[in-house]
């Protein structure tokens, strides 16, 4: 399963955001398409940031940096919920993980959202 991880540099500034193949090498043999989007579960940023937490992982981010991170966290896991809650067929919750296709027009939605946000706040004019 893929993950998100934020890359600091010496003064502990994110530099990237990278999704992370874990164990994945893009080699893998996928028999069909059903097979081939499981492989690509990308796992809730949530659920990364709250292990890297208990690990240690954030110490050499400055404090400022960790908040933009579990801002940013937040913002992201956000495409990760369902409303109502969507299971597999065998009755897990599907929120801690999903594959890039279904994950592609919640995020579309996400920004899309974003955007109205803004506008109607006056900060910006994307619909001229």
């Amino acid at each position: 399963m893929m993950s998100f991880r934020f890359v600091p540099n010496e003064k502990g500034e994110i530099t990237q955001i990278i999704l992370d193949p874990g164990e994945l090498s893009g080699n893998e043999l996928c028999g069909n398409l059903a097979s081939s989007v499981k492989a690509l579960q990308i796992e809730n940023p949530a659920r990364c940031f709250a292990r890297s937490m208990h690990a240690n992982a954030f110490d050499c981010f400055s404090e400022k940096e960790l908040e933009g991170i579990a801002m940013i966290t937040n913002v992201l896991s956000d495409a990760w919920v369902y409303n109502p809650v969507v299971q597999n067929c065998d009755g897990r919750d599907m929120r801690p993980h999903m594959n890039g296709i279904m994950l592609l027009p919640r995020m579309s939605w996400i920004i899309y959202k974003q955007m109205q946000v803004l506008r109607d706040n006056g900060l910006i004019d994307y619909m001229s």
